[in-house]
């Protein structure tokens, strides 16, 4: 299992975003990211973000089990 976790919040004006590492029994800021939210296609904001977050990785094709890390999203 993974020690890192992102969670990422989809809200009316902005997708945030923030890769979090377990450390010492607590989490730790790792990275934060943000995109516009589009209205037309709400799956471009969440992808920009975890783009940002995990680069180098195309996230709109990993499989869930393939996944480097665990993602939450509200």
């Amino acid at each position: 299992m993974s020690n890192q976790v992102i969670c990422v919040d989809i809200g009316s004006t902005y997708t945030k975003g923030a890769l979090f590492e377990m450390s010492d029994n607590r989490f730790i800021v790792v990275k934060r990211a943000v995109s516009p939210t589009s209205v037309e296609h709400l799956p471009d904001g969440f992808y920009c973000v975890l783009g940002q977050l995990l680069p180098g990785i195309d996230v709109r094709s990993v499989d869930a089990s393939d996944s480097p890390c665990s993602v939450f999203f509200s």
